[in-house]
Parts: structure tokens; C-alpha cells; sequence
């Protein structure tokens, strides 16, 4: 018989079993501890100046391409133009400034947050001139990675992953 190695499974840190030598009481007895999430910063390193990466952009479509990002020097092996494209938006993130560009986690309408499962120590915040519920204002370079955002069932942001200036 073949025998297959076990999976280990995850556990979270606050929900070790460990039995305190002082109290004896475990620590699964307890109630778990909330961790401190911080902001994730961008995975590639945004530019500086974004006209670079708008110049290589436009000149990508042109034919006269060489598929090396300006940002970070990374080649497009298989010289796809939408990949290319897709690469170089990822070293644009709006500013907290920009909140007309880009792809923001901004919740729904305040009006509309009883569709929601929003929770009652939920703030109202001004979003482009409209009150709203339920988002953490962080921005995105990418519509899918604002949709895998909400997505996550960790996170209690909720909405549509639109463009900032769409509902």
C-alpha cells in the first residue's frame, strides 16, 4: 500500500491550545485576540514618475516595443501586449490624493447600507463628495485585485469593484 504524507493544518496564533503554568487554563479557553492588520504595501515598487510608465505604455501598441518595464527592468517573456499593459498599471497606484483614478475599496452608498451585512460600529465617510459605508479607502492598481479584496472572507468590506467614479 501506498502511504501519502498527512496535511498539516493551519491553525491561528491566537487559537493555540498551550496551557498557561501559572492559571492552567489554555489559551483555546480564552477568547482569541484580534491581530492589528496592517495597510499591505504595493507588491511592485510604484513609480516615481508616471509619465515613464504611460510613455512605454503608448509605445508599447506602436510595434516598437523591446517588453522591459522602465519600473523595475522586469522582460515580457511571451511579448503579449495586454500582459505588458497589465504589468506597467501595477507600478501606477493612485495617490490618496487621486481618488478619481484608479480602483478604490469606497463601500456602497450610505442610502443603500441596509442591503448590506454591515456591521453597527461602522463609520460614514465622504467618499468623492458621497457619504458611504462599509469600504476601507484603500486603493488598488487593478480591478481583480480589488475584486479578490472584497472577495476575502477575512475582510468586511463590501461593494462592487468598480472604478472610483462608477457606482
Amino acid at each position: 500500500t501506498i502511504s501519502y504524507p498527512r496535511k498539516r493544518r493551519r491553525t491561528s496564533p491566537a487559537y493555540h491550545t498551550k496551557r498557561s503554568p501559572s492559571t492552567g487554563v489554555s489559551s483555546a479557553e480564552l477568547s482569541p485576540t484580534k491581530r492589528i492588520r496592517l495597510p499591505a504595501v504595493s507588491r511592485n515598487k510604484q513609480a516615481a514618475d508616471s509619465s515613464i510608465i504611460d510613455a512605454a505604455s503608448s509605445g508599447a501598441g506602436s510595434g516598437r516595443c523591446n517588453f522591459i518595464c522602465p519600473a523595475c527592468g522586469w522582460k515580457q517573456s511571451n511579448q503579449r501586449m495586454p500582459d505588458f499593459k497589465r504589468h506597467l498599471r501595477t507600478h501606477t497606484r493612485p495617490s490618496d490624493e487621486e481618488k478619481e483614478r484608479g480602483w478604490w475599496c469606497k463601500g456602497v452608498l450610505y442610502d443603500h447600507a441596509a442591503t448590506y451585512n454591515i456591521p453597527q460600529d461602522s463609520q460614514p465617510y465622504l467618499f468623492l463628495g458621497q457619504l458611504r459605508i462599509g469600504g476601507c479607502v484603500r486603493s488598488f492598481s487593478r480591478r481583480d485585485a480589488l475584486k479578490r479584496h472584497l472577495d476575502n472572507e477575512n475582510v468586511t468590506c463590501v461593494g462592487k469593484p468598480c472604478e472610483a467614479t462608477e457606482e
